[in-house]
């Protein structure tokens, strides 16, 4: 619609004296909070302004789509070239193979038995052995009753899972750290017994 018309169509929405001044701001007058300060019914724009209105928010629409198309390759590749953990591309792999004595704390919640539920403490006791493949996959160095350990090593990324059974149940601890030296710090995770839920941190010196 040409700027002289729309000017007059607002002007016979809104007759108010002195508004002529106004009118250089076409939306001050379509804007409803001035129409109920001045009394005045909202202009209606013809059909074809408004269509071209609409016209104007699909083309927004298509070219955030178009965006979202074009930058989620770019995204996909910028993430997949962060390393989850960056101790996992550290160069080779750590040597960790030898006996383990982990020492640490963690706190059991959710058991079954009130017994098991709070905070423990791990002594270092007799400790483990662990065998390193050349692949960097760890396992136990010897077979130990109703003890298994798996695992794996990357850069100085350790990964380390061990079950034990006992008289309450079996006992999963996951443990996840790094390695510096002869020795590895983390975080553990696990389940048992009685359904305990575990967190804390360990570390191990290696033999």
């Amino acid at each position: 619609m040409p700027p002289a018309r729309l000017r007059r169509v607002l002007l016979h929405a809104c007759p108010v004296k002195g508004l002529s001044r106004l009118t250089s701001s076409p939306k001050i007058l379509t804007n409803p909070k001035f129409a109920a300060v001045f009394g005045c019914r909202r202009a209606r724009l013809r059909p074809s302004t408004e269509h071209a209105a609409r016209l104007t928010d699909h083309a927004w629409v298509l070219l955030a789509l178009a965006f979202t198309t074009l930058c989620t390759g770019c995204l996909s590749d910028l993430f997949d070239s962060i390393p989850e953990r960056p101790c996992a591309s550290a160069g080779s792999a750590s040597d960790v193979r030898g006996q383990w004595r982990i020492v640490g704390s963690g706190i059991r919640r959710g058991c079954s038995d009130a017994l098991y539920e709070g905070n423990f403490r791990f002594q270092g006791g007799t400790g483990f052995g662990i065998a390193q493949a050349e692949d960097g996959t760890l396992s136990a160095s010897e077979d130990i009753e109703g003890f298994s350990v798996s695992g794996r090593v990357e850069g100085s990324c350790v990964s380390l899972e061990t079950t034990e059974r006992t008289a309450a149940g079996d006992v999963l601890l996951r443990f996840s750290g790094t390695a510096q030296g002869r020795q590895v710090s983390g975080e553990l995770t696990g389940q048992g017994p009685a359904g305990c839920q575990i967190t804390g941190f360990f570390e191990s010196a290696i033999e």
